[in-house]
C-alpha cells in the first residue's frame, strides 16, 4: 500500500515508528518535516499565524481509521505545493483537554483553520488528492464565507435506468 502511494518514499512511511519527542515535547504521529505535531503549548502560537492555512488531524494512536488516514495526510502535506500552507497533528490521547475544547468526538478529525480560527472540516474519505485540494483552495483572509458555502453544499449521485448518474444539488 505504501508502495502505490509513494513510490521511492515508500520505506519512510513502511519503517516502524520510533517514539521519539521533537524539540517540543511531543511525539509524533507522523515523523515528517511537512507536518507539525501540536499541543496545548504551541497549538495557538503554529496555527495563529495570520495569512496561514493549517489542516490538522486529530488522532488517537490506536485508532485504525487513524491508522488508514496516515499516509493520505503525510503525502498531501509533502505534494502541497500553495504557500502558507500547514498541515498538523494533534493527538488527542495524550491532549485530552485540546481535543475537547476543540469538540472533538470522532478519529480522525480534520478541521481546516485560517489565521488561528477554525474554518471548515474535512468531511470526506482521507485521500491525499482531495485533502490537499481542500488545503490548497483554502482562502487566507478573504472570501472565507464563500468557501464555508462551497464546501457545505452537498451533492447527491442516484443512479437512474441505464446506468447512467444524475447528480442532484442537497
Amino acid at each position: 500500500m505504501y508502495r502505490a502511494l509513494y513510490g521511492d518514499e515508500a520505506d519512510e512511511m513502511a519503517s516502524r515508528f520510533s517514539a521519539k519527542q521533537n524539540d517540543s515535547g511531543v511525539i509524533p504521529f507522523l515523523d515528517s518535516r511537512s507536518i507539525k505535531p501540536l499541543s496545548s503549548a504551541n497549538f495557538s502560537q503554529i496555527l495563529g499565524k495570520k495569512d496561514s492555512v493549517a489542516l490538522v488531524m486529530f488522532y488517537d494512536p490506536e485508532c485504525i481509521y487513524c491508522q488508514s488516514a496516515k499516509p493520505h495526510f503525510l503525502k498531501a502535506a509533502k505534494t502541497a505545493e500553495a504557500k502558507n500552507r500547514v498541515f498538523a497533528t494533534v493527538d488527542c490521547s495524550q491532549e485530552e483537554q485540546l481535543c475537547a475544547l476543540e469538540h472533538v468526538k470522532d478519529y480522525p478529525t480534520f478541521k481546516l483553520f485560517v489565521g488561528g480560527k477554525f474554518l471548515a472540516r474535512y468531511n470526506q474519505t482521507p485521500n491525499f488528492t482531495t485533502m490537499r485540494n481542500f488545503v490548497e483552495n483554502a482562502p487566507l483572509t478573504n472570501n472565507v464565507d464563500d468557501f464555508r458555502y462551497r464546501n457545505e453544499q452537498k451533492t447527491d449521485v442516484k443512479f437512474v435506468q441505464g446506468g447512467q448518474k444524475q447528480k442532484q444539488e442537497l
